[in-house]
C-alpha cells in the first residue's frame, strides 16, 4: 500500500505519481483533513474520506461499434434462444473480461440469490457466443497502457428488479 501526503489543497507530486501509476481496478482511498475557514473563534479539525477505483480513460470497445456488437450477439446467440423461454422477471447475466490483448476471457454465469430461472442450454449458448467473439480494442490509459476490463451481458427482462440482485462485483 502506498501513501502520499500533501500540505495543502493541491495534490503533491507523489500523489500525482501514485494516481498516474495505479493499476486498473485499484481502490484509491483519499483522506482529507482540514480546519474550516469561517468566522468562528474555534474550529475543530474536520475530516472527509472517500474512495474510488482507478479505471482507464478509454473503455474497451467492440471493433465494429455497438451496433455490430448487437448484431453479432443476435446472430450468434439471441436469435437461437426460443422466444418466451426467458419469461416473467427472469434474467441471465454473463460476466466476462476483455484482457489487455483485447481477448475475451473467463465468461461465466453470474448467480442471483433470487434467481429462479436456470436453463443450461441458454446459458451455454450465451457463453459460447461470448467466448467466440472477435477481439476487442482493449481498455487503455491516455499514456497507451492497455488494461483489462470487465463487462456483464444481461439477457431477459431488462426491467426486472432481479438485475439488482445479481452479484456483479469482482469474483
Amino acid at each position: 500500500m502506498k501513501k502520499a501526503v500533501a500540505e495543502n489543497d493541491m495534490l503533491s507530486p507523489a500523489q500525482k505519481e501514485d494516481l498516474a501509476t495505479a493499476d486498473v481496478g485499484t481502490t484509491i482511498s483519499v483522506k482529507v483533513r482540514y480546519i474550516p475557514d469561517n468566522t468562528l473563534s474555534h474550529n475543530d479539525d474536520k475530516a472527509y474520506d472517500f474512495s474510488f477505483i482507478a479505471n482507464p480513460e478509454n473503455d474497451a470497445s467492440y471493433l465494429g461499434g455497438q451496433e455490430q456488437l448487437y448484431s453479432y450477439l443476435a446472430e450468434s446467440a439471441i436469435d437461437d434462444i426460443p422466444e418466451n423461454s426467458i419469461d416473467g422477471y427472469n434474467v441471465v447475466a454473463i460476466k466476462f473480461t476483455i484482457n489487455e490483448k483485447g481477448e475475451v476471457v473467463n465468461p461465466h454465469v453470474l448467480e442471483s440469490a433470487y434467481q429462479g430461472f436456470e436453463d443450461e442450454a441458454i446459458e451455454k449458448t450465451l457463453i459460447e457466443a461470448i467466448r467466440k467473439m472477435p477481439n476487442w480494442k482493449p481498455a487503455a490509459y491516455t499514456n497507451g497502457t492497455k488494461a483489462s476490463q470487465e463487462f456483464v451481458l444481461f439477457v431477459g427482462n431488462l426491467k426486472s428488479c432481479l438485475i439488482n440482485t445479481v452479484n456483479t462485483r469482482r469474483d
